[in-house]
C-alpha cells in the first residue's frame, strides 16, 4: 500500500511484484536465480533506483531535477515471485502511477556480476527496475535476448514481466456497534495467485490465513464472521499503489462518522427543542406557585406580626403604662417601624445614639410613660381601667380633643385635680 514517507512528499510502496520464475526475453529464470538476487542484496553495496523506462537518458527526471524515481529498500521471495519494497517515491512519480500513465514492471538483472569488495561473484544480481508505459518507445525495439552493459562494461539483461496488479481484492466494511470500518475477505485472483501464494501473502501482510475458500476464477480468505458486519456496509477496494486502500478506508470511516455525527446533532436538536417547550411551561407554572406562596406566607406572616403586636399593647393597657386612645397609634407605629431604628438620647448633656428593634423601640418608649392609677375612685370601689372613663368626661366637659393633644391636658388636669394619681 502506498504511503507518505515524510513531510517532503516522498511515497512508498510496500510487496511491489517486480519479477516472477518463467521464460523472459529468451532467458530462463528459476526460484534459485530468485534466491540468488535476496540474497546478493545487502552485499552488492547499492541500492538499486527505480528507473521511468529502461533508457539511460532518463529525461523525465532530469528535466525535474529528481535522482530517480524511487530505490528499491529491500527485496524477498514469495512462491514465484520476487517483490520488493520501495521508497522514496517523488510526487511527481507517484501521480503518474497512479495514473496508471506507468503500471508494468521490467527488471535489469545483472549476469555473473563480479563483486570486487566481497571478491565474489553472483550469479544474479538485481540492477534496477523499470516503470514501463506508452512514454518509452524502447520497449518495442528490445531484441528478443535483450543483453545490455552498464558505464562500466558489465552485462545485464532486460526481463519484461507483468504489470503492478499482484495485490489481492479487499472487502471492507463496518463492524456492528462500531464506528470504524475493517477488512472482512480478501480476495485473490487465480491469475496472479496460486492457493498457496495467497495463503502467504496473507500471513506476510498480518491478515487471518485459515480456510480458503476457491471460486470458479479467486482465492476468499475470510478475515471476520459476516454476520458480524453491519448490512449494507460491505465495499470492495484495490489496496496498492493504484488505489490509496489507507486513503480510501479513512475517507469512508469519516463520511461514517460525518453521518453518525449529523444524526445525533439532529436528535440533539429536537430534544432541546422539546425540552425548551416544556421548560418555559414549567417554568412559568413554577413562578406562579412561587408567587403565590410568596404572598400566602407574607399575608400569614403580618397576621402573626399583627397579633403579637395587640397582644403586646393590650398588655400596655392592662398594666396602664397607656392609655386606649393611644392604643391604635403605638400599634401603627410598631406595624410601620423598619427593622432597625437609630434614635439619640442625651444624656448629662451628651448625645448617646442607640439602635433599636421596633419592640424594643416601643417598649423603649412605654417604659417612660408614667404609670396612672386611679385614686378616689378606685376607693370608692371603681375597677381600674375606669380612668379613661373620667378621661373621656373631662375632654368631653372641657372640649377637649380625646384623641390627640386633649388626651394629655385631660390627664394633667385630673392629676392636679387629685382624681388621678401618679406613681
Amino acid at each position: 500500500m502506498p504511503e507518505k514517507a515524510s513531510e517532503s512528499a516522498l511515497y512508498e510502496i510496500t510487496g511491489c511484484e517486480i519479477f516472477a520464475t518463467g521464460k523472459w526475453n529468451g532467458d530462463e529464470y528459476t526460484e534459485k536465480d530468485l534466491d540468488a538476487m535476496v540474497e546478493a542484496f545487502d552485499h552488492v553495496g547499492y541500492k538499486p533506483p527505480v528507473k521511468l523506462g529502461h533508457s539511460e537518458k532518463q529525461k523525465i527526471l532530469k528535466d525535474s531535477g529528481l535522482p530517480a524515481a524511487g530505490w528499491i529498500q529491500k527485496i524477498y521471495r514469495n512462491g514465484k515471485k520476487l517483490l520488493a519494497d520501495i521508497a522514496d517515491i517523488p510526487q511527481k512519480v507517484y501521480d503518474l502511477i497512479e495514473k496508471k500513465a506507468y503500471d508494468r514492471v521490467s527488471a535489469e538483472i545483472y549476469w555473473d556480476f563480479a563483486d570486487t569488495v566481497n571478491k565474489k561473484k553472483w550469479p544474479r544480481v538485481l540492477k534496477a527496475i523499470a516503470l514501463l508505459g506508452a512514454e518509452v518507445p524502447e520497449v518495442t525495439t528490445l531484441k528478443s535476448i535483450s543483453a545490455m552493459y552498464d558505464s562500466e562494461g558489465r552485462e545485464y539483461h532486460v526481463a519484461l514481466t507483468a504489470g503492478m496488479d499482484g495485490k489481492p481484492k479487499m472487502v471492507v466494511g463496518r463492524l456492528k456497534g462500531k464506528d470504524t470500518t475493517t477488512v472482512a475477505t480478501l480476495i485473490f485472483p487465480k491469475s496472479s495467485f496460486t492457493e498457496a501464494e495467497a495463503v502467504a501473502w496473507a500471513k506476510g501482510h498480518d491478515f487471518k490465513a485459515g480456510k480458503v475458500d476457491e471460486t470458479e476464477d479467486s482465492f476468499r480468505l475470510r478475515q471476520g464472521d459476516p454476520g458480524d458486519f453491519q448490512e449494507g456496509s460491505f465495499r470492495t477496494i484495490s489496496p496498492g499503489e493504484h488505489t490509496k486502500e489507507k486513503e480510501e478506508v479513512e475517507k469512508m470511516e469519516m463520511e461514517e462518522r460525518l453521518e453518525e455525527s449529523e444524526k445525533k446533532l439532529e436528535e440533539v436538536q429536537k430534544q432541546h427543542e422539546q425540552f425548551s417547550k416544556t421548560a418555559i411551561e414549567q417554568k412559568t407554572v413554577f413562578e406562579k406557585q412561587i408567587a403565590d406562596l410568596t404572598m400566602k406566607l407574607e399575608n400569614e406572616k403580618q397576621a402573626r406580626r399583627i397579633e403579637q403586636v395587640d397582644a403586646k399593647v393590650a398588655q400596655f393597657m392592662k398594666d396602664a403604662r397607656i392609655s386606649p386612645a393611644q392604643a391604635p397609634l403605638l400599634k401603627a407605629i410598631y406595624l410601620s417601624a423598619p427593622v432597625e431604628i437609630t434614635a439619640v438620647f442625651s444624656k448629662d448633656g451628651k448625645d448617646e445614639e442607640r439602635k433599636f428593634s421596633p419592640d424594643d423601640l416601643v417598649a423603649e418608649f412605654v417604659s417612660l410613660q408614667p404609670q396612672f392609677i386611679s385614686g378616689e375612685k378606685t376607693k370608692l370601689g371603681l375597677p381600674p381601667d375606669d380612668i379613661d372613663g373620667h378621661i373621656r368626661a373631662y375632654c368631653k366637659e372641657h372640649s377637649l380633643d380625646y384623641s390627640g393633644d386633649g388626651y394629655v391636658k385631660a390627664i394633667s388636669a385630673l392629676a392636679r385635680e387629685k382624681k388621678l394619681k401618679e406613681v
